[in-house]
């Protein structure tokens, strides 16, 4: 397969293919209550924005409540975003042909005082290819019966009315099961296609879905690993940042995690962990920046996992431990997300209006430095974190399945030129692990990331400044690494080569 000097990649990609296009999906993320009948701003809705650092938090009033999925466009402007009963746009309007998401009983229940209640039954992709197409799967309850009995998706093009869109497909059904209410995508070795994964309730059964430029292939299905079918409520699902693994939390029952195949679509090496007694009834997973480190909130407590070790399950260390904060409801720990700045964001079980954060998440232990409500909020946030993909995770290098001469950033075996350097440097190179990084002078709203030459991510940071940054890969194995820079503002990008020695 063609190998990309690393500082090209981008560009180069771009004249190949669209789909690194998105890679800022995850940058504005729809927060709040939006349209709650409660006195003043306080029940609002708001824009988490990462094109700044810190994030921004930009009160703003949506056409909703509780928002529970969005996506943005190429420029990480907002794009879409629902909550299970309508569709809204950037200019915070219902798109054309938007509304009646998920129609019937439950939808006059749910949608009248709410968001159409799936604890993460939402995802948004763009389609692979389609740049103005973006699907929407959603899980919808059975009128008779009154589970979670259907999958269905609705199709958006934005290149109608002006760019406001309109909706093409609505409540296409996919398959009728009875489905637990977590929907999660990763990305297919190829770079280009996605795996859409929804487990059925109550089994050890997951459905699978592959989105293509031609459409939907699927569904398929597979058993493995536990059944967990003591619980319904109040979990999350989420894949590893290299996609190599599937976590599943169901408080009640336990942790299930897989390893994922991102070519055949096939889990594998299931390992469960039980959980119960020391629960609340509600919970979070979310996986390190760098893969190996696992997060789990169970409300009273934040818990790291190393996935690396012989004995995972013996591997948890505490973390954090709930302080007791109010505001005015007790804000404990629920779902979490990656932010596009490598940090780790968690929700409350409750209306309130602060956020957790992990600031450093690739540190073993207490190093990941775990900030309760270390963000403060404008306004309530809804009880739902809202659902999202990892739109930079690319191709699998050497596997049977990256065909399309999709690379992912892969370090060329040829050192970087001194043009390609420019000003940045590494000290010591080689290095036992830690080492300074030197930047060219000027930078401002950069994005940092370091890779391993096998293409993973290892490493991702927004900077703001051209002071020194000190990085440690003593964690990582010996081997070559690359350092990229891209600067937001001027689009100029950097790249060096480490070399890490034990």
């Amino acid at each position: 397969m063609k190998k990309i000097i690393i500082a090209l990649l981008c560009s180069l990609l771009q004249a190949v293919t669209p789909c690194f296009a998105q890679v800022k999906g995850d940058y504005i993320w729809t927060l709040g209550d939006g349209l709650y009948d409660g006195p003043g701003d306080e029940y609002s809705g708001m824009l988490l924005d990462f094109h700044t650092v810190p994030p921004s938090i930009i009160p703003t009033s949506i056409p909703m409540n509780e928002p529970l999925a969005f996506i943005c466009d190429s420029t990480g402007q907002l794009a879409l975003y629902t909550n299970g009963c309508v569709i809204a746009n950037s200019s915070h309007e219902v798109v054309e042909n938007g509304d009646s998401l998920n129609p019937g009983f439950w939808f006059g229940q749910f949608c009248e005082v709410a968001s159409y209640s799936t604890y993460q039954g939402t995802l948004f992709l763009q389609q692979p290819g389609h740049t103005e197409r973006y699907y929407l799967f959603h899980i919808k309850y059975d009128d008779a019966t009154s589970w979670p009995n259907d999958l269905l998706y609705t199709l958006t093009d934005m290149s109608y009315n002006g760019g406001h869109g309109k909706v093409l497909l609505k409540n296409q059904v996919i398959e009728h099961e009875r489905f637990s209410l977590y929907i999660t995508a990763v990305r297919h070795g190829n770079g280009r296609d996605w795996w859409v994964v929804a487990p059925r309730l109550y089994t050890n059964t997951y459905t699978t879905l592959l989105l293509t430029p031609e459409g939907i292939e699927g569904p398929f299905a597979q058993s493995i690993g536990d059944s967990m079918s003591s619980s319904l409520c109040c979990g999350q699902t989420a894949f590893s940042a290299d996609g190599s693994k599937y976590f599943k939390f169901l408080p009640k029952g336990g942790l299930q995690i897989l390893d994922f195949d991102r070519c055949s679509g096939q889990f594998s090496n299931p390992l469960f962990i039980p959980y119960g007694a020391d629960t609340v009834g509600l919970g979070g997973v979310v996986g390190s920046p760098n893969s190996r480190y696992l997060y789990l909130s169970t409300g009273h407590y934040m818990y790291q996992y190393d996935l690396q070790s012989s004995n995972i399950p013996a591997s948890r260390q505490t973390v954090g431990v709930f302080d007791g904060y109010a505001d005015p409801f007790f804000a404990r720990f629920y779902q979490g997300a990656r932010g596009p700045d490598g940090k780790l964001y968690f929700i409350s079980s409750s209306g309130v209006k602060v956020m957790h954060v992990i600031h450093q998440p690739d540190e073993p232990g207490l190093a990941c430095d775990f900030e309760q409500h270390g963000i403060h909020l404008p306004a309530y946030q809804s009880f739902f974190m809202p659902n999202f993909a990892n739109y930079r995770l690319y191709d699998l290098p050497g596997s049977a399945c990256d065909t399309l001469g999709i690379d992912g950033p892969v370090v060329s075996t040829a050192a970087p030129t001194l043009e390609q350097r420019g000003e940045m440097r590494v000290v010591p190179n080689p290095t036992s692990g830690l080492f300074t990084l030197t930047l060219p002078s000027g930078t401002r709203d950069a994005l940092l990331q370091v890779f391993h030459t096998s293409g993973a991510l290892i490493l991702e940071r927004t900077l703001n400044s051209d002071a020194a940054v000190t990085l440690d890969l003593a964690q990582q194995p010996a081997g070559m690494y690359a350092v990229r820079l891209l600067d937001r503002e001027t689009g100029v990008r950097k790249a060096v080569k480490i070399a890490v020695l034990r």
